[in-house]
This record gives structure tokens, C-alpha cells and sequence, in this order.
């Protein structure tokens, strides 16, 4: 389904003209919500991560395109362990008994938004190589097309997504349920769910044979 069909199908839907304009930004914050939770195989990069000397942390911005701050997997180094957040990697320190201030090379790193923390820090730069995943690409042409994400979920994620974005705000403050905010809630979070299934049955597993001579 393309953009301009997404807006079509979301305008009529809301009945509401003061949102028509917002209605793109919408699909693609949608897209976007759900390409941060999935590691869509169209979306994957390999990247670069240097450290900067004397301190824990540096920004990823402009490392790959549109990098949405997503490592998949360290390439080349078994030794360096990622954790889930910055609280988690120095909970870790802390358990080890170790001083945030210790100087060498990388063994733990964590993101956070595009801030890379790193543990030790490494008295000169450090390269990093690793498989990270990226942002959709912004729908901003009629004819533009989610072209990472499956044609199945296009009307569940962008649609249906960009309707409870818009209801979330339409019916904000009201006393009685949010019905139209809920529903469309439920639909965009079945869109995700179906993308994930999708992802899974579309993985290609590797296969090692061994040989005994």
C-alpha cells in the first residue's frame, strides 16, 4: 500500500480535517514504533563504533544511515558483552567491583538512545565493528511504499497506527473510555505482532554440516 493510500484510507477513517495534515507523520512514527521493536532484515547495517579516549560514552549519530540505535551483534570481538542499558552495564561493574575510571580495552558496552557507554575506557580510540539495525525509510511521496516492511501489514501498522496516534490525542481528556484510541490500539499492536511472525518464518537459519573422514 502506498503513502498516499495510507493518508486516504487514515483521513477517512478519523472524520477530522484538523488532523489531515498530521496524518503522514503519523504512518510514519507508526513505521517507525515498529521497526524499533523488530530487527527487520531490509533495516540491518554494519557500522563502525570508535570510543573517544578519557571518557565512557560517545554518539552514534551519522555512523550508519539512519541508525536507530540497535546493535545486533559485536563482528570480530567474542570478548565485549552488550547489555540491555546503561543501569545494567554498571550494575555489572559495580557487582564485579570494578572503578568506572579503569582505562583499557572495551569488554562491556550498552546503549542508550544514540549514546554508546562503554566500560573499560580505552586510552586511545577504539573501532568496533557491528551488524546494527537502521530506520524506515520516511514515506513523504504519494507513490512511496514501506518497502521493509510486508505488504500484510502495511493497513495495521501505518493506518491503523496513525489512527490511534491521532484518536490518542482526539479523545485525551475525556471522561468515558477511549474507545476509538483502544481499538486502534489493539489493531496497530496486531500489525506488529503479525510483522514478527512474518520476520520469524522469513529467517534464514544456517545449517553446518559436518563430515566425519
Amino acid at each position: 500500500m502506498n503513502f498516499a493510500k495510507m493518508c486516504e484510507e487514515a483521513n477517512e477513517i478519523i472524520q477530522d480535517a484538523s488532523y489531515t495534515d498530521k496524518i503522514g507523520g503519523y504512518i510514519n512514527e507508526a513505521f517507525l514504533q515498529a521497526a524499533g521493536q523488530i530487527n527487520l532484515p531490509d533495516l540491518k547495517r554494519l557500522g563502525t563504533l570508535n570510543t573517544i579516549p578519557d571518557q565512557m560514552f560517545a554518539s552514534l549519530r551519522g555512523i550508519s544511515g539512519g541508525f536507530n540505535g540497535r546493535i545486533a551483534v559485536i563482528v570480530g570481538n567474542l570478548d565485549i558483552q552488550v547489555f540491555e542499558d546503561l543501569d545494567a552495564m554498571i550494575n555489572e561493574i559495580s557487582f564485579s567491583v570494578r572503578d568506572t575510571a579503569e582505562v583499557g580495552p572495551v569488554e562491556f558496552i550498552a546503549l542508550e538512545g544514540h549514546t554508546l557507554w562503554y566500560f573499560p575506557s580505552p586510552a586511545t580510540s577504539q573501532s568496533i565493528m557491528a551488524i546494527l539495525y537502521g530506520n524506515p525509510l520516511v514515506l513523504s511521496l504519494d507513490e512511496d511504499i514501506p518497502t521493509a516492511f510486508p505488504d500484510t501489514v502495511h493497513f495495521n501498522i501505518g493506518v491503523h497506527g496513525a489512527c490511534y496516534f491521532a484518536f490518542d490525542q482526539i479523545e485525551d481528556g475525556i471522561e468515558e473510555a477511549k474507545v476509538n484510541t483502544a481499538s486502534h490500539y489493539a489493531l496497530f499492536q496486531k500489525g506488529i505482532t503479525d510483522l514478527m511472525e512474518w520476520v520469524g518464518k522469513n529467517k534464514k537459519h544456517n545449517i553446518t554440516s559436518i563430515m566425519n573422514v
